[in-house]
This record gives C-alpha cells, sequence and structure tokens, in this order.
C-alpha cells in the first residue's frame, strides 16, 4: 500500500514538475519573441534616424552593421536583466 502511494507521490510530483517546465518554455518563448520584435523595432527606429539626421537616402553597409550590434547587445542586456528578475521572482 505503501509502495503505491509512494508511486502516486511520485508520478504527482513528475506531473507538476512538467506543468511548470511548460510554463517556463511558454515564457522564454514569449520573451524571446518580444526580444526579438524589440530589437527589429529598435533597429529600424535608429536607422530612420540616422538617415534623417545625416540627409543621406541610405547609410552604407559596415556603418548599419555596427548599429545594429550596438542595438543588439543593448536590448539584449535589458531582456536579460527581465529574465533575471522574473526568474528570482518566481515568475
Amino acid at each position: 500500500m505503501r509502495r503505491l502511494v509512494s508511486e502516486e507521490l511520485a508520478a504527482l510530483h513528475a506531473n507538476e514538475a512538467k506543468e511548470l517546465e511548460t510554463q517556463v518554455e511558454t515564457k522564454i518563448d514569449r520573451k524571446l519573441k518580444e526580444l526579438s520584435m524589440g530589437i527589429r523595432q529598435l533597429v529600424d527606429e535608429e536607422i530612420a534616424e540616422s538617415q534623417q539626421a545625416s540627409g543621406m537616402s541610405d547609410l552604407n553597409f559596415q556603418n548599419t552593421e555596427q548599429l545594429v550590434e550596438q542595438l543588439v547587445q543593448k536590448y539584449i542586456l535589458g531582456v536579460e536583466s527581465r529574465l533575471t528578475n522574473m526568474l528570482e521572482r518566481g515568475l
């Protein structure tokens, strides 16, 4: 009888762990999508502002590449910080 109860408890804990894992994966996927959309928006805005400020119709590839890298790093640091805070608070 005890063995059956232990097995049922183990199965219950396994199900709860799987459910929690699914919730965490869903939240991480959502945050990664937000990250991707945020990066795209920042890049588009910064390129438009740079073009407007310089009066250029097109930025050269090297400047654009450097700008994108800076924006990606800036945005990723912010998202990492928010994800860390979420995990520390227990999601």
